[in-house]
C-alpha cells in the first residue's frame, strides 16, 4: 500500500467536514471494527464523512494517491460485500 504524506494527508483534512482517522489515533481499533469479527483490516486512513462534499472530496484523494479503498455500508454482510 502507498504510504500517505504528511502534507498530503494536512492539506486533505484541511478541506475536509468530517473526521479522519489515523492509525495513532486512539480510536482507531474501534473505528475500523464492523460487525463480523472475521475481517480484520487496517486501513491506513479512515474517513469519516460528514456530507456528501466529504465524499466527493474523499473519492478525489484515493484516487489523485492511487490509494485502494473501500466503503463502509451496515458491515453485516458475511460474504464482505458490505465493507
Amino acid at each position: 500500500m502507498n504510504q500517505l504524506s504528511h502534507t498530503a494527508t494536512d492539506a486533505f483534512q484541511a478541506a475536509f467536514a468530517g473526521t479522519l482517522v489515523f492509525p495513532e489515533d486512539p480510536q482507531y481499533n474501534e473505528v475500523r471494527q464492523i460487525w463480523n469479527g472475521m475481517i480484520d483490516r487496517r486501513p491506513s486512513l479512515i474517513a469519516r464523512c460528514g456530507s456528501a462534499d466529504d465524499v466527493a472530496r474523499s473519492l478525489d484523494f484515493v484516487r489523485q494517491h492511487d490509494l485502494p479503498f473501500s466503503i463502509r455500508g451496515g458491515g453485516h454482510n458475511i460474504a464482505w460485500n458490505a465493507v
